[in-house]
């Protein structure tokens, strides 16, 4: 029974080891481009990823204000979350003055809630379901209105067309009769003249 057990558990181990390989070697195919031309071995680079930490220690080491500012990350972090922002600005004293301010427009918004929820009431009666079943029979009227509108419409734009058209004839005929006028003048002062000569 001892041995199915330990059996059992190294089975899950090496489950659990085999897909923690996996899961690296997928990093390290991420990490390094597979598609490079540069032959590069995989194995050295859990190895370089060590002596890239190794130098920037080095390089950091006996360097204070550089050290101070990796011990602050943490608490730079939490600066640049924009929840901590909100939690350094408004405190829990300052919440509390907020809500208190808008202690009136709140009741106000909770006034208006409970007159809603009683005219809730309205809103389901047995009126406004018969009426909104009428809608169906008022849909032929509806189409019936619409249909009526593009004929007025229509009716409408042929009027101001005969309208146009008899405003062109009158000021057509207006100018014939104008040029009948001055020939008929002309004609009278030639006549004029003619008995003038006579005499």
């Amino acid at each position: 029974m001892g041995n199915i057990a330990f059996r059992e558990d190294k089975m899950a181990t090496d489950d659990t080891i085999a897909a923690l390989e996996t899961r690296l070697k997928l990093l390290e195919s991420r990490v390094w481009n597979r598609n490079s031309d540069t032959n590069y071995d995989d194995s050295k680079l859990v190895d370089d990823i060590h002596n890239i930490r190794k130098r920037l220690y080095n390089a950091v080491l006996g360097k204070e204000k550089i050290q101070a500012m990796w011990k602050r990350m943490d608490e730079l972090k939490f600066c640049l979350d924009p929840e901590s922002i909100e939690k350094m600005t408004i405190f829990e004293d300052a919440k509390a003055d907020i809500i208190l301010n808008e202690e009136g427009h709140l009741k106000e918004q909770a006034k208006q809630l409970e007159q809603v929820e009683q005219l809730k009431s309205i809103l389901d009666s047995d009126h406004l379901k018969v009426s909104s079943k009428s809608s169906d029979k008022l849909q032929p009227l509806i189409t019936v209105q619409v249909d009526q509108q593009d004929k007025a419409a229509k009716l409408d734009e042929e009027t101001r067309q005969l309208l146009e058209a008899y405003n062109n004839i009158i000021t057509m005929v207006s100018k014939q009769f104008v040029l009948w006028d001055e020939i008929i003048t002309a004609q009278e002062i030639k006549q004029n003249l003619r008995s003038k000569e006579h005499l």
